[in-house]
């Protein structure tokens, strides 16, 4: 361009050009700044209930942690009998029976239906119950005793079920199972009505099963495969009989 009026009006208009861009630029980046701050905003209360929930979990991790068995068999019977005598429920004594006798985790137990205990078309109950652990995928074979039988009885003779019912349903909805913490408040309410004992819950029926199977004699290697624990020591720990060990000493100790 020979003519430098001309090439000043273009270097002129470049720069205005220049400086369009880069208000548009700075206005753009302002704008994705908000948009990026108010979806953060957005997020804030979810990241909150997260924080809330994992603080939840440890508690409840703690709590199962320090879930004791019922360690005397008078208490055991108590909690049997406060739903036969006290606080008369079928449902609820089958339930804390069937806890105490077969050590399946309380996930296992209320995921159960009749056609898993119960022939119905030879009227008699399954010699033995097959469970596939839920939070292990192990397979359970477990004998179905007496006291088992007797309860499941009582309760199916009160409730006359379809087989394709839940055992331990809502009242209103025999399809829906009761939820972890309708059992727990359960297993809570006969626990706190009988015994002193502080940590109870429906994983101190598993422990209990355990811990009096190891008082009568035992095996401990037939302990660790129904609790799939690789030494015995986890087990000790898990039933309470490693605290039982510390408590003797230091009762027994002396100078």
């Amino acid at each position: 361009i020979r003519d430098r009026s001309v090439s000043r009006g273009l270097g002129d208009v470049y720069k205005r050009q220049c400086i369009n861009c880069c208000i548009f630029l700075d206005s753009f980046i302002s704008f994705l700044y908000h948009c990026i701050l108010q979806a953060v905003l957005a997020v804030l209360p979810p990241i909150s209930s997260l924080k809330i929930f994992f603080k939840l979990y440890r508690e409840r991790n703690i709590t199962m942690s320090t879930t004791q068995p019922i360690r005397d068999s008078q208490d055991v019977r108590n909690i049997i009998e406060y739903y036969d005598v006290q606080k008369p429920n079928a449902r609820n004594k089958a339930l804390i029976i069937l806890g105490l006798h077969t050590a399946l985790r309380i996930s296992d137990i209320l995921n159960l239906r009749w056609q898993d205990v119960y022939q119905f078309d030879r009227n008699m109950y399954v010699p033995h119950l097959l469970v596939y652990e839920k939070k292990t995928g192990k397979a359970s074979m477990i004998a179905l005793n007496s006291h088992i039988i007797s309860a499941l009885g009582n309760y199916r003779t009160l409730k006359k079920p379809e087989k394709e019912d839940y055992i331990f349903c809502k009242t209103t909805d025999s399809t829906r199972p009761l939820c972890r913490a309708q059992a727990y408040r359960i297993v809570k309410r006969a626990a706190t009505d009988t015994v002193n004992e502080t940590h109870i819950s429906c994983h101190s029926l598993r422990k209990t099963f355990g811990y009096h199977a190891w008082k009568n004699g035992t095996s401990p290697v037939l302990l660790m495969d129904i609790y799939n624990h690789s030494s015995f020591v986890i087990t000790k720990r898990y039933l309470g009989i490693e605290q039982d060990d510390r408590d003797s000493l230091f009762k027994k100790m002396d100078y």
